[in-house]
């Protein structure tokens, strides 16, 4: 608990800088208010909870208003702790925006904080989170140093389903950069240790990774074995977003062995989850299996239709 005299110049300091932020940005927030009750570190997880819920909202200047207000209490605190889940999740807001030479500046900045404190878990995970931004930025090289760095503290932490989350995202990087058989194998690691834990959905997901593993070998029965075996898990688990995916896969390896009643079959299934879902990125990627059926079967007013 800071004394008085401490908190009315931390509160001073908060608010000197966010004036900096514009006047405009401050008077467009429904509560821009920067308050303090007694505990600056409560403070700090209430601009986390806020942050947050903007978020979501995909409103991520504001989360990161609410972020700069609780890196600025975590800085004046000296807590590397929390200035490491601050730096953390302004990487993830910048992850949602796919700006991801920001968010690894943000993730390696939590590393250094994570580990200096030190925290294994915690590391690991920004490793993790680093190896994403990495893989989508096609940085392959450093993905797989980020991922190794996070499967080392994984196996320190004793932490087995976080191991295996780490060998599925190897399997990414290995499945992007065309080691198909690497990525398979790999998929195979993670499925066994998600199985001895019955974690359904990330069964499920290892099943599909495999089945579009096998699909880019054409082994096609193999494909439609670990497809169909995704299915099961996304309807016992009543995952509807999951199983349009499942469905929209299976329209499409259909589709690529001319099967166009059966792709026609899966890829209604698809597009009625997507409308009920109101995923409209969704519903394109599938307007596009349609209108390749149809010009398959030279049903050229459909597919012009699609």
């Amino acid at each position: 608990m800071l004394n008085s005299s401490k908190t009315l110049a931390l509160l001073l300091t908060v608010l000197i800088s966010f004036h900096s932020i514009g006047q405009e940005q401050q008077d467009s927030m429904e509560s821009n208010e920067i308050k303090f009750i007694g505990d600056p570190q409560l403070s700090i997880e209430e601009y986390l909870s806020i942050s947050q819920k903007y978020s979501e909202g995909k409103d991520y200047d504001s989360a990161l208003y609410y972020l700069s207000a609780a890196e600025i209490i975590a800085n004046s605190l000296e807590d590397k702790e929390l200035l490491a889940d601050v730096k953390y999740k302004q990487g993830r807001i910048f992850d949602q925006q796919s700006l991801y030479n920001q968010s690894e500046t943000y993730y390696l900045e939590a590393i250094d904080l994570y580990s200096s404190i030190p925290d294994t878990t915690k590391t690991a995970k920004a490793y993790s989170r680093l190896g994403i931004a990495y893989k989508h930025s096609a940085k392959y090289s450093k993905a797989f140093e980020a991922f190794n760095s996070a499967l080392k503290y994984n196996i320190y932490a004793n932490d087995s389903v976080s191991i295996a989350k780490t060998k599925v995202n190897i399997g990414n990087v290995f499945k992007n950069i065309g080691k198909l058989e690497k990525a398979r194998r790999t998929y195979l690691e993670a499925l066994s240790i998600f199985i001895q834990y019955e974690d359904k959905k990330s069964i499920g997901n290892c099943y599909n990774n495999i089945g579009n593993v096998h699909k880019n070998q054409y082994n096609y029965d193999s494909a439609f074995y670990y497809m169909h075996q995704t299915r099961g898990i996304r309807i016992e688990t009543e995952d509807e977003k999951g199983l349009s995916f499942v469905y929209h896969n299976l329209a499409n390896l259909h589709l690529r062995l001319e099967n166009q009643d059966s792709a026609l079959y899966y890829i209604d299934e698809s597009y009625r989850l997507k409308v009920k879902a109101g995923d409209l990125k969704g519903q394109a990627e599938d307007l596009e299996i349609y209108a390749e059926i149809y010009m398959s079967q030279e049903n050229w007013q459909k597919s012009i239709r699609y």
